[in-house]
């Protein structure tokens, strides 16, 4: 869904530690909210330390100092740029694009931003001569089909001119190494992908199209008439291929089965050095040599998953992510000569526990893949059932907050990929279409619970079920249509009329209605909106037996208020359990970076700890 995609990177904004102040407090107030006074200090560590990133560490030459800026997230984007120096891109508290300069010998120099929008990404270096130029993705909010600017970085700041207003309103661009357009990527109305060249200088004409049911996203210049994409025509998973932008010829040249490709690594001239593919973990496949990349892997010896991010043109230095299963990233530099240095990485995190993976069985003998993350302790524990959001989305390894802190406080968490899920074979993923509710995207979920027990994970009357956006309707779906089966369920700003959600869909998320129509159902079929409106949970409210926490933004437009107000007045009206939160300044997610963690350490864990009969004495 379209706003998901935008809130990938709205979701990366900081966190303060001295946000309880009066103006915090009067916000609470006013939203008839209670006000937290003082936080769990490990809740705000493991915040800190998870999307929302609180400071950038730079190390210096010699590993003891450390240069710390605070306000400043995760790093967004790096470029090892010609001179010697890395560029790095961030944003602030408020969202706002914001640029720092990594020189050699460890100084580090914020830049000033002069007509920079609010939002903006760089994506290459130009040739570089007395000052660093740069092409950039940018508007004022991260849109998809953003215009284009050169960014000039030169005495201190970074200085934005427009080079293409996006009329064509492509959603990903290609460009030569001198910064003209080779290929871009657009959306139609009903879902379907365009890839156009620009080949000829007759401006964008169509080359390569693909269905809404089909992957395609445009990576980059391959060579001087071809393009790097990612596609699954033909394919179970999504494949690295190249496409010429004369014939439309498609080639696949990397694929790994039913996993996806996820990353890709192309060096600064267009080859391709190597590629990431994901099942449970990312494993990574080298396609060239590259000694930068060789030395790393001797210097880290197994101690964590690394992936390759940029190389520097002269091949010498080499940016790099460095990974282990549940636990925040770390970003490090590698240079010829002087080995590895940490950029970022997480400060005073609570100890983390792993992710596991896992396969069970549905009922029908499908395989279904599971992520788990268990407490201290030994089994059974309270269990949370954590679905995630899309449908066409997936869980990994990574490291979640939201995990890790229903963790700390004593719940294992489960998370179920089930058919319908991205990630596991094109055919897993459409074997979801149109089985919302009462269908196998709904008892894949259910069936993850016989394993749950064999395991000694869980035990009865002890497993709830919680998510949000899809992961909501799943929530309710389970109480309505299969109750009994969980002690309780959380839903956040979930659809609960599946024709009411497409009947609403507005102009801006209009290139997604393909896809919607395929995944969900047909509205304009009269058989189909019957089948909407049995599997709308909001529409059966008598079914319910279970406790309901539902919350929702009063400012959503994906998922408007509606959907929970008629689910809740429902419940009510027919005497269930139903506990309502609402946010009036909220839309879809949570834009205001300290709401999410003040549901749950007010509101979701509470509920946990009530409807699944743990005390918090018994927490770790």
């Amino acid at each position: 869904m379209m706003l998901l995609r935008i809130l990938l990177l709205l979701l990366l904004c900081c966190i303060c530690p001295g946000w309880a102040d009066s103006g915090q407090a009067r916000r609470y107030q006013d939203v008839g909210m209670p006000m937290v006074m003082a936080w769990d200090a490990a809740l705000l560590r493991f915040v800190m330390a998870g999307e929302r990133e609180n400071e950038l560490q730079i190390q210096s030459e010699r590993g003891k100092e450390e240069i710390r800026v605070e306000g400043v997230q995760a790093i967004a984007r790096v470029l090892l740029l010609k001179d010697g120096s890395c560029l790095l891109c961030g944003t602030d508290a408020a969202g706002k694009t914001c640029f720092y300069l990594y020189r050699e010998g460890g100084c580090l120099q914020e830049l000033r931003s002069e007509g920079v929008p609010a939002w903006c990404m760089p994506m290459m270096e130009l040739a570089a001569g007395s000052e660093c130029s740069l092409l950039a993705l940018g508007g004022e909010q991260p849109m998809g089909a953003a215009p284009v600017f050169r960014l000039q970085v030169k005495d201190g700041a970074v200085r934005a001119h427009l080079l293409y207003p996006n009329r064509e309103r492509a959603v990903s661009w290609a460009f030569t190494p001198a910064g003209e357009p080779l290929a871009t990527l657009r959306w139609d109305a009903k879902g379907g992908k365009h890839v156009d060249s620009w080949l000829g200088g007759r401006g964008p004409h169509p080359v390569f199209s693909a269905a809404a049911s089909e992957r395609l996203q445009l990576l980059g210049m391959a060579d001087a008439k071809h393009v790097y994409v990612i596609h699954d025509r033909g394919l179970e998973g999504a494949a690295l291929g190249r496409l010429h932008l004369e014939t439309g010829e498609l080639t696949t040249i990397a694929s790994a089965g039913r996993a996806d490709i996820v990353r890709f690594w192309i060096a600064p001239h267009g080859e391709l050095l190597g590629y990431s593919a994901r099942w449970g973990t990312d494993v990574y496949t080298a396609v060239k040599a590259c000694p930068a990349w060789d030395a790393v892997c001797r210097e880290v010896a197994g101690a964590a998953e690394v992936t390759p991010l940029a190389v520097s043109p002269c091949g010498r230095r080499l940016f790099f992510l460095m990974q282990e299963g549940g636990a925040p990233a770390s970003y490090a530099l590698w240079e010829q000569g002087k080995g590895i240095r940490i950029l970022m990485a997480p400060q005073n995190l609570p100890p983390v526990r792993k992710t596991h993976f896992a396969e069970y069985q549905a009922a029908d003998g499908t395989s279904i893949p599971v992520y788990y993350t268990l407490p201290e302790g030994e089994g059974p524990f309270p269990t949370v059932v954590f679905v995630h959001g899309g449908p066409r989305m997936r869980t990994d390894a990574s490291y979640d907050w939201r995990v890790q802190y229903l963790v700390s406080q004593g719940f294992a968490v489960v998370q179920p990929q089930f058919r319908g899920s991205r990630g596991w074979g094109k055919s897993f993923m459409h074997a979801g279409n149109r089985q919302w509710g009462t269908g196998v995207m709904q008892t894949d979920v259910n069936d993850c619970i016989p394993w749950l027990l064999e395991q000694g994970i869980a035990e009865p009357g002890r497993i709830a079920i919680f998510g949000g956006s899809y992961g909501g309707y799943a929530a309710t779906a389970a109480l309505c249509f299969y109750p009994g089966t969980y002690a309780c369920g959380i839903s956040l700003f979930g659809p609960q009329d599946l024709l009411l959600h497409l009947q609403k869909m507005n102009a801006e998320e209009s290139p997604y209605a393909g896809e919607d129509n395929l995944v969900i159902g047909d509205r304009d079929d009269p058989a189909e909106r019957a089948r909407l409106r049995a599997v709308s949970p909001a529409l059966h409210a008598h079914q319910f037996q279970d406790p309901l926490l539902l919350y929702y933004g009063e400012k959503d437009t994906l998922i408007p208020p509606v959907h929970s107000q008629t689910l809740a007045k429902n419940l009510r009206a027919a005497g269930k359990q139903v506990k309502v939160l609402s946010l009036p300044d909220e839309a879809h997610g949570f834009l205001n970076p300290e709401h999410e963690p003040w549901l749950y350490a007010e509101h979701i864990v509470p509920f946990l700890r009530q409807h699944l009969n743990f005390s918090p004495s018994k927490t770790k």
